[in-house]
């Protein structure tokens, strides 16, 4: 009977509770922001169109089509997405709502990790700063698969921390680790970079070997001497090939590797968690050394795993945020262990400044009351420092998205497409061919295009050479000047839509790097204003289109390239 109440015990449950309600939490946060799209100016990115186009065709026809070409990343995914679409209508809020599950799945799993390894407050903080990210946030209301990939990962890695440190029955042995293979795999296929992730993961299973039975095991056979050897020299050529043949496993998702990522450099990484969180990037070692001190085997799993992989990911590209989401649970997990192993140590420090201050005696009650209020101010002043929490309470309220002047996330100055729409629909049936500098956008919004202007597309075309062929949607792509004008010649009329970079990206950065390559160059935009007449589109709609149709009886020019419907 007593073991029956104990089982019943609300309290034996509570954890549970706390993370569905973290769930929910994380779940209504990012819903909220997915419906509200019109005041976040969020329309769908050139990424999550190519799902919603390919995820569609699945749903008419059983194929991944758009246009003439076929979108056969992560097909699993897009397929689901079809599902989707199936039982609860194409909507883009039920397609973000996809990733939306997944990272709020995240919130949850990483709390009752740190529940169980560290202490309840550690877990509420954790999940917090998780839940709140602007990285999370924005990825989990992102059509792609970077959210489901953060959750698989991070169950994996938990099945290989219970492996390892937990002494499991020999079935419940062999069932967890069929478990994380499954896991892996999966998270291998929806990213390539889990074979960074896991070089992490297994530094950290050889460090707890050591620890657990290295000393006992070495000195007693020389067989494990060589065992150990192999262990390292094995590990050490993965990191070696990784680093080296990385770009050509990028190759599998990308028919060379983008344009964009040469933009990126070492120290990508760094520069974005010192403006993200400054004072927990710069502290981070200090975090790990005192994380490892008071909780030893959590401690050491995140910042064993953590610091391996941002590392690689520093060395190899492509680089961007999304590619490291996964690794989030473990950077809050450690700095949640820190903060609140911290915390008695503070409270107790702040006690003495005020005693020391105002010269007074010890009064638990007064000391323990101004303690506290010191300690939340120093919270606050956190709070406010780092970056992350103003872009992340921002996001929420609906303001600009940006740092620096910079926009962090596309969902401020997007293009006015459908604007657009009522103006540039005539032009595009009557057209004889129609070319863009976006074009899955413009396929999207406006429901054709044949040949698509970018330097950094054209790289990624089955010839990297002008005119290939961009295998996602079948359409020729170009990038210089000639080519265009190679076109413009010999088509007697012609529609030109691209996006007005010089009010999207002001200045210099990251974002005028982009429309340098997803945009006209110098010379091609010398080409279309000599041959061109603009057409007038609601000012600041950040779009321009530019139409010509060659008197009737001019000779065109020989067309030597294969076009679509020449």
């Amino acid at each position: 009977m007593t073991a029956w109440r104990e089982t019943m015990d609300w309290r034996a449950h509570i954890k549970w509770v706390e993370a569905v309600g973290l769930f929910a939490l994380a779940l209504w946060v990012r819903l909220y922001l997915i419906n509200d799209t019109p005041r976040l100016e969020h329309p769908p990115s050139w990424d999550e169109i190519y799902h919603i186009l390919a995820a569609r065709s699945w749903m008419a026809n059983g194929s991944l089509a758009i246009a003439d070409g076929e979108y056969s990343r992560v097909p699993l995914f897009t397929i689901s997405l079809g599902f989707l679409f199936r039982f609860f209508g194409d909507d883009l809020t039920v397609a973000r709502s996809y990733s939306a599950v997944g990272g709020s799945a995240l919130v949850a799993a990483l709390f009752l990790w740190v529940r169980w390894n560290a202490d309840r407050w550690a877990a509420w903080l954790a999940a917090l700063l998780l839940c709140f990210s602007p990285m999370a946030l924005f990825q989990s209301q992102h059509i792609r698969f970077y959210s489901l990939h953060a959750v698989v990962f991070w169950l994996g890695s938990v099945a290989v921390y219970a492996l390892v440190m937990c002494r499991l029955r020999r079935w419940h042995a062999v069932l967890v680790t069929i478990l994380a293979a499954w896991l892996f795999s999966l998270a291998m296929y929806l990213q390539i970079t889990t074979l960074i992730g896991l070089a992490g993961i297994s530094l950290w299973a050889l460090f707890a070997w050591l620890a657990r039975s290295g000393h006992e095991l070495l000195t007693k056979s020389r067989a494990n001497w060589l065992l150990l050897l192999w262990s390292v020299l094995l590990l050490a050529a993965a990191a070696i090939a990784l680093n080296r043949f990385y770009p050509g496993l990028a190759g599998l998702f990308y028919f060379k590797p983008p344009m964009w990522s040469q933009q990126t450099g070492l120290h990508s990484y760094y520069m974005m968690f010192i403006r993200r969180y400054p004072s927990f990037w710069s502290l981070l070692p200090l975090a790990a050394i005192f994380a490892i001190a008071r909780k030893s085997q959590p401690g050491i799993f995140c910042a064993s795993i953590f610091g391996t992989a941002i590392v690689l990911h520093s060395l190899v590209p492509p680089r961007a945020e999304r590619y490291i989401y996964y690794l989030l649970p473990f950077f809050f997990a450690l700095w949640a262990i820190v903060l609140i192993e911290a915390a008695p140590y503070l409270r107790r420090l702040a006690a003495e400044v005020v005693r020391r201050t105002l010269n007074m005696k010890p009064r638990r009650c007064l000391d323990k009351t101004v303690a506290s209020l010191i300690i939340w101010f120093v919270v606050l002043f956190m709070i406010a420092s780092n970056p992350a929490f103003p872009i992340a309470y921002r996001m929420l309220a609906g303001g600009p998205v940006e740092f620096g002047g910079i926009p962090l996330y596309w969902w401020k100055k997007a293009p006015a497409w459908e604007a657009a729409a009522a103006t540039l629909n005539p032009f595009i049936e009557h057209a004889a061919i129609v070319l863009t500098t976006r074009g899955i956008m413009t396929l999207y919004h406006l429901g054709r295009y044949d040949i698509e202007i970018s330097k950094g597309v054209l790289q990624e075309t089955d010839t990297g050479e002008e005119f290939g062929i961009d295998r996602r949607t079948g359409q020729r792509v170009i990038s210089t000047a000639e080519s265009l004008r190679q076109v413009m010649a010999c088509y007697p009329s012609g529609l030109i839509v691209t996006t007005d970079c010089a009010a999207n990206a002001p200045g210099s950065g990251p974002s005028r790097e982009f429309c340098s390559l997803y945009g006209l160059s110098p010379g091609a935009t010398d080409v279309v204003l000599s041959g061109t007449t603009v057409l007038p589109l609601r000012e600041r709609s950040g779009l321009r289109a530019f139409y010509w149709e060659h008197p009737e009886g001019t000779p065109l020019g020989k067309c030597s390239f294969v076009a679509p419907d020449s």
